[in-house]
């Protein structure tokens, strides 16, 4: 399914009035490794320089989120408030999409329709598991490299 949001904005440079528009991939923004901007985004898509008193205005200026028809439907819709876009909400909605997508193909064929669920409960566990054992493991690796002031420093 494509998934898309519409960034829009207006404001004033120069006794003009820009009306910026720009469709945003969220599957790209996604594999691309979010960091979501929308200002860059605008910026980009209608050629405008980071580096200019434009862009300066714009960082001043709202952005407001529409769905394009049939981009995405309500599953987009569902991180869309008021005209703002949830982008660390759907980062999260759409990483579960992929994990479950993931366990469902590791499901065995043979199982029957009763059996389903229970096992993919334990591959969503088992999961969960081992990604909470990695963060605990990584702290504890950061902490050994960790140098404790000696007495009487600071």
């Amino acid at each position: 399914m494509i998934h898309q949001i519409r960034a829009h904005m207006q404001f004033d440079f120069r006794g003009r009035t820009h009306a910026l528009t720009a469709c945003i991939d969220l599957e790209r923004w996604m594999h691309q490794g979010g960091g979501f901007d929308a200002v860059e985004l605008l910026a980009d898509a209608n050629g405008i320089d980071r580096y200019s008193y434009e862009f300066e205005v714009m960082q001043q200026s709202e952005v407001h989120f529409d769905v394009p028809d049939g981009a995405g439907g309500d599953d987009v819709r569902a991180f869309l408030h008021a005209g703002r876009f949830d982008a660390d909400g759907f980062a999260r909605w759409w990483g579960s999409q992929r994990l479950e997508a993931v366990l469902v193909a590791l499901l065995p064929h043979s199982l029957d329709a009763a059996q389903r669920p229970s096992v993919l409960d334990a591959l969503r566990h088992a999961y969960q598991l081992g990604a909470q054992s990695a963060g605990e493991a990584a702290v504890q690796v950061g902490q050994e490299h960790c140098q404790q002031p000696e007495q009487g420093q600071e």
